[in-house]
């Protein structure tokens, strides 16, 4: 039966080997063997139907087999930890989810004796400035998705009353984007709008606890539809698009109906000509220009205030009434090299005031516009990335036995903001409030020192001191001196019209 074995291993060697060949092939290779050997005698013809059947079933089981290995390899999820953010994974990388959060919890003093204009003490308080959950992702890897929810009550702008201290639960990000190319992708949904790069960075890196007064300027959210990319080797960046018009000057309609069923019209280009090109100096330039408009109709121009949140804000202009367009435009400059960053930015918001005067009457725009520069130094060598963490190179671990001190850095930051019209201005705002000081034009400065310690990648603490200086002496924290509403007749003229605040934030994200 030495032939039996023989042909038996040569069938099963082709069937089951280490290429697992396919049918087609393996019964070719079969047949000549088995029609040499039927040839010299060495099996019958009944013996070399039945090898070929029994080759053939080999083959089909190992078919089915693989078939089943390749389902159960595609069908396997990974899991596992990718820069501090737990992701679930398909095995081939068609789907991929990402879990992220953030928790800024805060501090804020504030100088003495300070009053909001309508009679309530400021007051030194901890708040949980942000509590964010995130779920992203990508699909098929062209279409991503991103949803975040925000669970405190003072983490967004519009915010303009103290607090109750009851907590909401709100939608942030909510929208999917369609990449069809690196020059193109199509974003559907809720989004931060592409004005001023304040807003558009996220604050988990930016180089103070809050942003400056000019961040007045700039929208949050809204609902709409956008088409962006970026060109030679992200060289050139754009966004254009239409997004529902929120009130304000900020503009939010986070989670609202537009206001008067408008909408906003925007667009923004991103230029970093030096990205390409490796240069120490220059790669890390990059300079962005943008515009919005919208036919508004009765809304609420931007409105002044401190950088501080929950009771320890001051309101020092008023939103004024308005009817008709809203134009914004700004542009700003960022600039890296290795562990330093400079970045300026100027933004302008006009708005009309159709039939609002005697008579009905166009009273002139009221226009609001702002400056700031600002400069951040990492001491101890680390790179500054524009819109990215801080990675400390020893990072602080007291509980490792080879521990560092983490990353340290220092920020200055200088800011302007003023409004202007040509018609008077009711710079405390609200119904039956007149002009007390300057009556068509109001302003203020502000300058922030800070210290930044950067733990670890995803642990930062902040120490920042805000200085403002107002143009109205009447329109100060110290200005009024009541318990309740002060009337214009009641504020006091302040003869150094200033205030401080001191601002203390621990913040942890993956």
């Amino acid at each position: 039966m030495g032939w039996w074995a023989v042909a038996m291993a040569t069938a099963v060697s082709l069937v089951v080997g280490p290429q697992l060949v396919v049918a087609e092939e393996a019964g070719s290779v079969l047949q000549d063997i088995l029609k040499i050997m039927r040839e010299n005698g060495q099996i019958t013809e009944e013996q070399k139907t039945e090898l070929l059947r029994r080759a053939q079933q080999e083959v089909d089981r190992a078919k089915i087999e693989r078939e089943q290995m390749e389902k159960e390899r595609m069908g396997a999820l990974q899991a596992g930890i990718d820069k501090g953010r737990p992701f679930l994974q398909s095995a081939d990388g068609d789907v991929r989810i990402e879990l992220g959060g953030r928790l800024q919890v805060d501090y804020a003093a504030v100088e003495s004796n300070t009053r909001r204009l309508t009679g309530p003490s400021l007051v030194d308080e901890f708040y949980a400035r942000r509590g964010r959950l995130e779920l992203s992702g990508t699909f098929y890897r062209w279409i991503d998705f991103r949803v975040e929810c925000e669970m405190s009550s003072i983490a967004h702008n519009t915010i303009s009353t103290p607090t109750s201290g009851t907590s909401e639960v709100c939608l942030n990000d909510a929208y999917l984007d369609f990449r069809f190319s690196p020059e193109l992708a199509l974003r559907v949904g809720q989004f931060v709008l592409p004005f001023g790069y304040e807003e558009t960075y996220s604050n988990k890196y930016t180089d103070q606890i809050e942003r400056s007064i000019v961040d007045e300027l700039e929208p949050e959210y809204s609902v709409g539809v956008s088409l962006h990319g970026s060109l030679l080797s992200g060289i050139v960046g754009y966004e254009v698009g239409v997004a529902n018009a929120g009130d304000g000057g900020i503009g939010s309609a986070r989670n609202v109906a537009p206001i008067n069923n408008g909408k906003d019209a925007f667009g923004k280009i991103i230029l970093a000509p030096f990205k390409t090109t490796g240069n120490y100096w220059l790669k890390g330039l990059q300079l962005e220009g943008e515009t919005m408009w919208g036919d508004e109709g009765p809304g609420t121009s931007p409105q002044g205030r401190t950088m501080a949140r929950g009771n320890a804000r001051f309101t020092w202009f008023g939103a004024q009434t308005t009817n008709g367009d809203r134009t914004r435009y700004g542009g700003d400059l960022q600039w890296a090299v290795g562990p330093a960053a400079l970045r300026f930015e100027y933004l302008e918001v006009l708005n009309q005031r159709r039939r609002m005067g005697p008579g009905g009457r166009s009273l002139d725009d009221v226009d609001a516009a702002g400056w700031f520069i600002s400069g951040a130094w990492i001491l101890t060598g680390e790179n500054k990335v524009l819109n990215g963490p801080v990675e400390p190179r020893h990072p602080f671990s007291p509980f490792a036995a080879n521990s560092g001190w983490g990353a340290w850095e220092v920020t200055l930051r200088y800011a302007e903001l003023t409004f202007d019209s040509k018609n008077p201005l009711t710079f405390l705002g609200g119904a039956g409030s007149v002009a007390v000081g300057p009556a068509t034009t109001d302003g203020a400065e502000a300058i922030t020192a800070g210290v930044n310690w950067y733990l670890n990648r995803w642990v930062r603490y902040m120490i920042n001191w805000n200085n403002y200086w107002y143009d109205n002496p009447y329109a100060t924290p110290l200005s009024c001196r009541r318990q309740t509403a002060c009337s214009a007749a009641q504020l006091h003229r302040r003869q150094d019209p200033t205030s401080w605040e001191l601002l203390t934030r621990m913040a942890i994200w993956f």
